[in-house]
């Protein structure tokens, strides 16, 4: 009977263990940074940092034969993902980022791979880098992975490429809505964190 107790007791146990994420992370009871972000045009945006993680590791964390492919062939500096929650037009809205450096043999040359990656990573259907949510990271309210559909942008800047995916808190977000779209680059090279 003892063993029978036991033996329930660490099958319940590996349950547990087999159900809940090695790499789960609980939602911060604050922000872990918050940033105003004055935009043109009078927009102004208080973003609120609820996960950040750089690795120096890009291929790992991306998903999609191209984008996987393009990042074997290329030299990867680096990535860092975000997730933040902010407000648009009065409508809480969240959204993963991703920031990704690279480099070539020549300042041209990096300049080049970097335009590259930014147009392959716009396309449908290549893929994208996996957001914190895959990695057990959350959000406060909301979604707790990237919605379908989502408002995306990819931006670049010298050799860095940020790619933002966004959404509305509550209820559901046209595919690439106007407003968030805006939002993107209105927050574009106005924060680092």
């Amino acid at each position: 009977m003892a063993a029978a107790v036991i033996a329930f007791g660490i099958a319940a146990a590996l349950a547990v263990v087999a159900a809940t994420p090695s790499d789960a992370h609980p939602v911060p009871q604050k922000p872990l940074k918050v940033i105003t972000v004055r935009g043109p045009h009078h927009r102004t945006y208080v973003l609120k940092v609820w996960a950040k993680v750089h690795t120096p590791f890009c291929l790992s964390h991306a998903h999609g034969k191209p984008i996987r492919h393009f990042l074997a062939r290329h030299t990867c500096t680096g990535l860092t993902r975000y997730l933040v929650t902010t407000k648009v037009n009065g409508r809480r809205v969240g959204f993963a980022q991703s920031t990704v450096g690279f480099k070539g043999n020549t300042v041209q040359q990096s300049y080049k791979i970097t335009g590259d990656f930014r147009q392959l990573i716009t396309k449908d259907g290549t893929g994208n880098f996996n957001s914190l949510f895959a990695s057990g990271y959350h959000t406060p309210a909301g979604p707790q992975r990237i919605p379908s559909p989502d408002a995306f942008k990819a931006l670049s800047q010298d050799v860095v490429v940020t790619s933002v995916d966004a959404w509305y808190v509550r209820g559901t977000t046209p595919r690439n809505a106007a407003p968030l779209i805006q939002m993107a680059k209105d927050i574009y090279l106005g924060w680092y964190y």
